[in-house]
């Protein structure tokens, strides 16, 4: 651990022990998991939790709090397993008497956060880290853990029990690998992939955990190889069904075509409706590609209306597993390009079906407690505009700003610059309309270009609240979402100003509006605009005051924060340095305008 990283772990620490702070996203958390699991690998020793207590004082307040969040007790869960994954590190977390108390009969167990499945999918993961020592072993199998992870073998979420079965393997192998090693007879060892000999498989059978740990394995193993299968028969179905589709000319060829659709759309069906969610997953993905390749096509678009897909789809959008989510709302996105953007299909004209279906995508976007589904919705919602069904849904402009609102206060940075994506596409259709510039993501449906003065343009963007959005993302802490936001102002300023007209910012700082302006410039090359700025009165700027923010992109040196914002981004961003301070960020710290994000 650099020496730096070493500083900053205290303040991260408390802020994550700290009930009254905001809840990390789930993706920040387990890149702070990823670098502690490299920090592990390398060095076994008991030091780095001595030289760093705040460690087990996270620990420890963690466990203190009377009603621990689900998100920071899987944290917390989890990081406990793998420091406790070196039996040096094992020895002192004992004697500090906390793994009794997170993976023993004290542990959260009992407790009704233990109704959480995320919780419970900790604790597996934690012990699935922890035991690879005879003490973690001998802990685990003294303190009931055994029964526990039989137990959850049964778990009502998928997820927990595949991860307890993947559990009771390991620890099955691990013990009998340990016995191995101690020369024993023969009948004491080996169960691992290779086992075939029929007296051997039999010696096994005859002992209940061995034949427990055997069944698992081979679970597992059929899962894999179902899930694997699968997807490649998918695979194989789209290549062989698109060019059918294509050359189906006669009256009896696309009926035989129909049938085989048809008999697809059966098996789909019972896909979607697997107990493996990896099935699920691959099934919806399979949806997804039939979709962009074959939605142009009646027979394809009768055949799918036609069964329960759709339903089933739009079900799986509250699926448990957060992947299946992802797919669903991805498959549902493309859906909609047949079931209600097709001014041909039979459900098209139902607004309130489809406003629904909006409302159900939104309500992910905003509250999904898991990266991947809201990333899924914002890409959605991107490609729906770019296509040009923004319009169909609502007012483009209420559109983009509803989304926009939502996805500012976003943890996840991959959703954020989404956003900014949404906000790209909707900036250069616009401008596209007025005929100023080609526009790249012109929809294939517009009309010929309408005339829109430069005054009226302002006023959209500023009702919309995109200018408020793009230039807080200057200061964001993830140097990617700052970069984009820099290259749409950019591109904005190009259309609203030719560069020989730029305003001088000593000129400007005589009117209200350019005070503003010139206090904002210096905010934003401190990066410290998300925390500080305030939105009226004092040095506040009016973000949809279509005057200040003319001024704004004629005065503020876009160029030199772009320079600003490319240096060393790279390096940047990956450093385990760089994730300590956007947590401190993103949660605040006592000393927050200290940190510099960028």
């Amino acid at each position: 651990m650099t020496r730096e990283c070493a500083a900053l772990l205290p303040g991260v620490c408390a802020a994550l022990a700290d009930p009254r702070q905001p809840g990390l996203d789930d993706t920040c958390l387990e890149k702070l998991l990823d670098w502690f699991r490299s920090l592990t690998w390398f060095d076994p020793t008991v030091e780095l939790v001595q030289d760093n207590p705040c460690l087990t004082e996270l620990i420890s307040s963690v466990l203190a709090l009377p009603e621990p969040s689900p998100s920071i007790l899987s944290f917390t869960l989890q990081l406990a397993g793998i420091l406790a994954a070196s039996e040096n590190r094992f020895q002192h977390l004992q004697q500090e008497k906390l793994l009794e108390r997170l993976f023993g009969r004290d542990g959260p167990r009992g407790r009704a956060v233990w109704e959480d499945a995320s919780v419970r999918s900790a604790w597996v993961r934690g012990v699935h880290s922890m035991v690879h020592h005879q003490p973690a072993l001998h802990f685990l199998c003294s303190g009931g853990g055994m029964d526990v992870i039989f137990a959850l073998q049964g778990d009502p979420s998928l997820f927990v029990a595949s991860a307890a079965s993947q559990l009771l393997v390991h620890i099955l192998t691990f013990s009998l690998e340990s016995e191995a090693s101690k020369a024993l007879s023969t009948k004491d060892c080996l169960l691992d992939e290779s086992v075939s000999d029929p007296v051997t498989v039999e010696s096994l059978l005859s002992s209940k955990t061995s034949c427990a740990g055997l069944l698992c394995q081979t679970l597992a193993h059929l899962e894999k190889l179902l899930s694997l299968v699968l997807k490649t028969a998918f695979q194989a179905t789209s290549k062989w069904l698109v060019p059918l589709q294509e050359l189906s000319c006669s009256n009896s060829q696309c009926q035989q075509t129909d049938k085989i659709l048809e008999d697809v759309f059966v098996v789909l069906q019972k896909r979607l409706c697997s107990p493996c969610w990896e099935v699920r997953d691959s099934s919806l993905e399979f949806l997804t590609a039939m979709i962009k390749c074959m939605r142009d096509q009646d027979g394809f678009r009768q055949c799918l209306l036609s069964s329960e897909v759709p339903r089933l789809t739009e079900n799986l959008l509250e699926d448990p597993e957060s992947y299946v989510r992802a797919s669903a709302v991805t498959a549902v996105g493309h859906l909609a390009f047949v079931t209600y953007f097709a001014p041909e299909s039979p459900v098209a004209g139902n607004q309130f079906n489809k406003e629904n279906m909006v409302a159900k995508l939104h309500e992910i976007l905003s509250t999904d407690s898991e990266g991947f589904p809201r990333r899924a919705v914002i890409s959605i919602f991107t490609k729906w505009l770019r296509e040009g069904c923004a319009g169909q849904l609502e007012d483009a402009e209420q559109f983009v700003s509803r989304v926009i609102q939502t996805v500012e206060h976003d943890l996840d940075w991959e959703v954020r610059l989404g956003g900014l994506e949404l906000v790209e596409v909707f900036c250069s259709q616009t401008i596209c309309q007025r005929g100023l510039s080609e526009c790249p993501y012109a929809p294939a449906s517009s009309a010929v270009p309408s005339s829109i003065p430069q005054d009226q343009l302002l006023r959209l963007f500023c009702r919309a609240k995109l200018f408020g959005f793009l230039f807080r993302s200057l200061c964001d802490c993830d140097k990617p979402v700052g970069q984009r936001a820099c290259d749409i102002l950019i591109g904005l300023r190009g259309n609203f100003y030719p560069m020989s007209t730029l305003e001088n910012p000593r000129e400007i700082e005589d009117s209200p509006a350019g005070r503003g302006i010139a206090w904002l410039q210096r905010t934003l090359r401190q990066g410290s605009l998300a925390q500080n700025f305030p939105t009226d009165g004092g040095n506040g700027v009016d973000f949809q005051d279509p005057e200040s923010m003319m001024v704004a992109l004629g005065a503020i040196d876009l160029l030199e924060l772009h320079d600003e914002l490319n240096k060393s981004s790279d390096h940047v961003e990956e450093s385990p340095q760089s994730l300590l301070q956007d947590i401190l960020a993103t949660m605040g710290s006592v000393e927050e305008n200290e940190v510099d994000c960028y």
